[in-house]
């Protein structure tokens, strides 16, 4: 009698890895629907011109114009509208741009701490 041998159902490692490819598929996707399709708010390209205005020194922050947001979102979009010319096209690319180098640093931390994927 010929008995036939089970397949050995996949490892939990392989499983992990899967996921974590297709979470990143998903994030991918997600940020170039985002930057290329997503209609703009007003409140987005509000904060994309006050940069601008005090990264050129149009305006004084706290004296001219009111923040809503922490310093350091001034000089970072600022300074990318200046290079790449004033669009809304730019500080959605730097803030996809911020959003991998984040999730580049949580997987850096992770690994550190755990000494594994």
């Amino acid at each position: 009698m010929l008995f036939l041998q089970q397949p050995k159902p996949p490892r939990r490692n392989t499983l992990f890895i899967l996921a974590t490819i297709g979470l990143i598929g998903l994030i991918v996707a997600e940020i170039v629907v985002l930057v290329l399709y997503r209609e703009t708010w007003l409140d987005e390209e509000i904060l994309l011109q006050k940069s601008l205005l005090i990264f050129t020194g149009q305006a004084t922050p706290f004296q001219d114009i009111v923040l809503e947001y922490p310093p350091l979102f001034i000089p970072v979009y600022g300074f990318f509208q200046m290079i790449f010319g004033p669009s809304v096209y730019v500080g959605r690319i730097v803030s996809a741009v911020l959003l991998c180098a984040s999730l580049a640093m949580l997987y850096a931390v992770e690994r550190r701490f755990t000494n594994r994927w």
